[in-house]
């Protein structure tokens, strides 16, 4: 069942003239671990979290697409044969990167009407974005009768990104919502795009942490860091022309070579390097059950991004250390991209009251700001269904 179906229904009648036909969701993400490695052909470890994006649709006459979002409170129009970038309307910027993607692809799809809405926090790094994009994808499959197989939906998705809204992303976000299943986190291998499930059988809650800052990626450092990276591949290239990304770089060869590689870049690849290899460690130790290692993984995460990539921030750093006094068992480090957003918290069960008690006490305390808690479970992938 859609959250406030019924209601956005009769909303959709009212705007559009006529019942909606097809509804669909896809799921936000938290990333366990594994930040800043998409882009460079890394290991992933992300989850499908219990909050979606949903789309209402039906076909209308003409080739004109019609937007309104009840999360935004805005409409607007896309023309199906003029698609481009919309200054300053990256909602409907996503829309028509995978509307002219799903063109390329070889597929026509007719006029449609769209209502949208989310329960996605917005500017909290768990991916509004790439859930919008995915209930999007599969809207327009249902209404245009084809299935693209995964890795291609998750491409145009990311193609979005890239050329519609300006923000160089990597293929993580898309995936999972796309991918997603209860009970698992999703081990992905962002160059062979090779996956398994990794069931989470860690006695302990899910609780995403929000420190009152938004993240806004296209505005962020994001880029830049993308750009560090492959500055860095380049320095590495002029001893080991093999080297393609920073995926390549094992520790041997890291410890060989990091020093004809200057700073920042260093800094940038060591962190990248090193999470690879927690990724694996942590997919180990979820399955498991063994808390404790991801509490140390985790924690070794969070130090990396904060001190070499340089992407955490007082307010992310303040909810990890509050983390780690109330229980040294509980694993916590910034999630998403940094630069504001939230922390990802396994919490033994036993523990939770007093975690969420000792944050919404000393975060305001320390930070002048109000935190916001997202417990969450974790979701199935991406679906729709004609109505």
């Amino acid at each position: 069942m859609m959250s406030r179906t019924g209601d956005s229904a009769a909303s959709f009648f009212d705007w559009s003239g006529a019942a909606p036909t097809v509804e669909a969701r896809a799921p936000g993400r938290v990333n366990l671990i594994g930040e800043h490695t998409d882009y460079n052909d890394g290991l992933v470890l992300p989850a499908a979290i219990t909050y979606d994006a949903h789309v209402l649709a039906r076909a209308i006459q003409g080739r004109t697409v019609r937007l309104r979002s009840l999360t935004l409170g805005q409409e607007g129009t896309l023309d199906l044969d003029d698609l481009h970038p919309v200054a300053g309307e990256l909602w409907l910027g996503y829309a028509g990167g995978i509307l002219h993607g799903i063109k390329d692809a070889g597929h026509r799809l007719p006029g449609m009407d769209l209502l949208i809405w989310s329960e996605v926090p917005m500017g909290a790094g768990l991916s509004s974005s790439a859930a919008y994009e995915m209930a999007l994808v599969k809207a327009f499959e249902e209404i245009g009768g084809f299935e693209l197989p995964d890795m291609e939906a998750v491409r145009i998705a990311q193609r979005a990104d890239w050329d519609f809204v300006g923000v160089q992303s990597g293929i993580m976000d898309q995936s999972i919502s796309r991918l997603g299943k209860a009970g698992d986190a999703l081990l992905l291998d962002c160059r062979s795009l090779e996956y398994r499930y990794v069931p989470m059988n860690v006695d302990a809650a899910l609780i995403i942490c929000h420190t009152g800052i938004p993240r806004e990626l296209a505005r962020s450092a994001y880029n830049e860091r993308r750009e560090e990276c492959e500055s860095a591949v380049r320095a590495l290239q002029a001893s080991e022309p093999e080297i393609r990304s920073l995926r390549d770089v094992t520790p041997e060869i890291w410890d060989r070579l990091k020093d004809t590689v200057p700073e920042p870049y260093r800094d940038r690849a060591e962190h990248v390097i090193t999470e690879n290899a927690r990724v694996f460690e942590a997919a180990d130790a979820l399955e498991r059950g063994d808390l404790a290692s991801l509490a140390a993984l985790f924690a070794a995460s969070h130090e990396s991004l904060r001190d070499l990539y340089q992407v955490s921030s007082p307010e992310l750093d303040t909810l990890v250390e509050i983390a780690h006094e109330v229980d040294s068992l509980i694993a916590a480090r910034l999630t998403g991209a940094g630069f504001g957003g939230c922390t990802v918290n396994l919490v033994p069960l036993e523990r939770v009251e007093a975690f969420e008690e000792r944050v919404l006490e000393e975060y305001p305390r320390r930070t002048g700001r109000t935190p916001t808690m997202y417990p969450a479970q974790t979701a199935n992938g991406a679906s729709a269904r004609h109505i």
